[in-house]
């Protein structure tokens, strides 16, 4: 595995969120995702939802959105372990720069999993 492939993974992750029925919005105006020394960067633009910044923000689940983008990193199997070794944090934001959030991948793990990351998992 490389970081290329880390980023494909969170990639399929999102085409697949943005397919789904109507679609996960947030997912839909995921414009760029980049990783550079165990920080995953993941930019947000509402245009290429089709809907207003205002709109992708009051309506997201996520007041952090990097909650959202860090789901395949909080699972037990074995994705989730392999990507766990590349990716330390997500920050997430949008095409102006502003953060939408940002979390250690322990915190993402331990709000999805209600549990601490333990030591090699």
């Amino acid at each position: 595995m490389d970081a290329s492939t880390v980023v494909g993974e969170f990639k399929a992750f999102f085409t697949e969120r943005a397919s789904t029925g109507s679609g996960v919005t947030i997912a839909q105006a995921v414009s760029d995702v980049r990783l550079d020394g165990g920080v995953l960067t993941v930019v947000f633009d509402a245009r290429k939802a089709g809907v207003s910044e205002s709109a992708m923000i009051s309506t997201s689940a996520f007041k952090n959105f990097a909650e959202f983008a860090g789901v395949p990193v909080s699972s037990t199997d074995d994705q989730g372990q392999r990507l766990r070794l590349w990716v330390e944090r997500i920050d997430t934001q949008l095409v102006s720069g502003e953060s939408m959030g940002s979390a250690s991948v322990a915190e993402i793990f331990e709000k999805s999993q209600l549990r601490p990351l333990e030591p090699g998992e």
